[in-house]
């Protein structure tokens, strides 16, 4: 097989593991996640400058160790829907889903794995170190990680407003019990923080920010008095940018009965997305007011590093350091969870670093 192709399997690996995990029952036997619950102190509302209601992304968890069965864990619910309805490829169903199918040879009777079938077994050594360097698997985002983070900067940088966590099992599958159940929660939580004349926010990180969006658009088209004069979305897939990325969104769009169009809630009064073009899971949404990336530094880096590796090989010389350097830089994990952790890496192949403040300067200050 050439390198250019084995890299760029590899390479369609590492992304689409970066982009989704979906809890295993086995994960969820290990307590690796959170219970669905709500509630809140009405006195923290009243005693508070503003009320933020979170909303966290998936949990990685084991991935299927061959990239077939990665594709179609990751894609069934789309799949399923081409596998039913060949003929009707063109409508609502992205042209890679089409292609995935196509090259898959997947029957018009195939049906999604069963979810004991898709837990099975562990993951072959490359699918770990690939999960391992572009994810970090759940190193980068514990159970409580965006409400930590904001109740942390909270704390550190004398904010004063009560963080609201609207909790779900992390499962996309549950997408559209978890809207159902955010929908009421959002509906209580904005009740209170109006009663005591509060600003109302919504951080959502990830597919959370598809929750968040969807649950906002449903509301405002019920009458709901719910408005938020600010929705933030941290690394979002609302406007996937990538063919994998389609498929899985657009998949679980319908599976979930979500709108695939986008349009800013009417109950929005501010939308600001913040993405990185080094997370292929975020992406710019045109329909938000204000669009801010912020790796633009990467850039540079990235050029630097190429030509280091460019200059080993020509030199004869170890371009191993520099290839280190430009995985770490272009690290979807570490982008992933930069919005609120921050990017910090010395690339000691080219002698600089990127020391990126993303949290306080571009996330909490909106508070």
């Amino acid at each position: 097989m050439p390198v250019a192709s084995w890299k760029g399997k590899l390479a369609v690996v590492a992304l689409i593991c970066s982009l989704v995990a979906v809890c295993s029952a086995a994960a969820r036997a290990a307590g690796d996640y959170y219970p669905v619950e709500f509630g809140f102190d009405p006195a923290d509302v009243e005693n508070a400058d503003a009320v933020v209601v979170s909303i966290r992304g998936l949990q990685f968890a084991k991935l299927p160790s061959d990239l077939p069965s990665l594709l179609m864990y990751l894609g069934h619910n789309e799949l399923s829907v081409i596998a039913r309805s060949p003929a009707n490829s063109r409508g609502g169903v992205s042209r890679g889903g089409a292609a995935m199918l196509k090259d898959m040879r997947l029957r018009p009777d195939y049906k999604p794995f069963p979810p004991a079938a898709r837990s099975r077994g562990g993951r072959s050594s490359v699918a770990s170190e690939l999960v391992d360097i572009f994810t970090g698997t759940d190193r980068h985002m514990g159970v409580t990680y965006l409400e930590d983070s904001l109740n942390s900067g909270r704390e550190q940088h004398g904010k004063n407003f009560v963080v609201i966590p609207l909790r779900w099992s992390t499962d996309p599958n549950d997408s559209r019990a978890s809207i159902n159940n955010f929908k009421l929660w959002m509906s209580e939580a904005y009740a209170c923080a109006r009663k005591y004349h509060k600003p109302f926010y919504v951080v959502s990180h990830s597919w959370g920010t598809v929750l968040a969006y969807q649950t906002l658009t449903e509301l405002a088209a019920e009458g709901s008095p719910v408005h938020a004069d600010l929705l933030m979305t941290l690394g979002s897939p609302i406007v996937p940018s990538a063919w994998w990325s389609r498929v899985f969104v657009n998949g679980e769009h319908f599976y979930n009965y979500m709108s695939a169009e986008v349009a800013k809630p009417d109950n929005v009064s501010h939308w600001v997305n913040i993405w990185a073009l080094y997370d292929p899971i975020s992406n710019e949404i045109p329909q938000a007011d204000v669009n801010l990336r912020v790796d633009s530094r990467a850039d540079e880096l990235s050029e630097l590093l190429q030509k280091a590796i460019s200059n080993a090989a020509w030199n004869f010389s170890d371009p191993a350091p520099a290839l280190y350097d430009l995985v770490m830089l272009e690290s979807v994990g570490r982008w992933h969870a930069s919005y609120f952790e921050d990017y910090h890496h010395y690339f000691n192949s080219i002698g600089r670093d990127m020391d990126s403040v993303i949290f306080v300067p571009d996330v909490l200050s909106r508070l």
